[in-house]
């Protein structure tokens, strides 16, 4: 994919999600202290991981796979924050 393509995946994956660059870099945040980029920890669970990463790095919303590994930290913010994102949704996967 090239870095145009990649650009206005990212564009359409944000439009559609309802999503902004704010939003993505916390989602980001969450990634690097929920998911197991730190070591391990109660809150760290491989659901954390892989549901925030394929989200902040493949644009690929998977809570059908993953919601039932996330930690119970993590499931609260998506209820409160993100609910637009409890969903199974591949189409902008790059």
């Amino acid at each position: 994919m090239s870095r145009l393509d990649r650009y206005l995946t990212v564009i359409a994956f944000k439009k559609h999600f309802k999503l902004t660059d704010r939003d993505l870099s916390y989602l980001w945040e969450l990634f690097m202290e929920y998911g197991m980029t730190r070591g391990e920890g109660e809150n760290r669970t491989k659901g954390n991981h892989y549901f925030l990463q394929g989200i902040c790095q493949y644009n690929s919303v998977e809570f059908k796979t993953w919601g039932k590994f996330l930690s119970k930290n993590v499931l609260q913010i998506l209820k409160d924050n993100y609910p637009q994102l409890m969903v199974q949704d591949k189409q902008f996967e790059s």
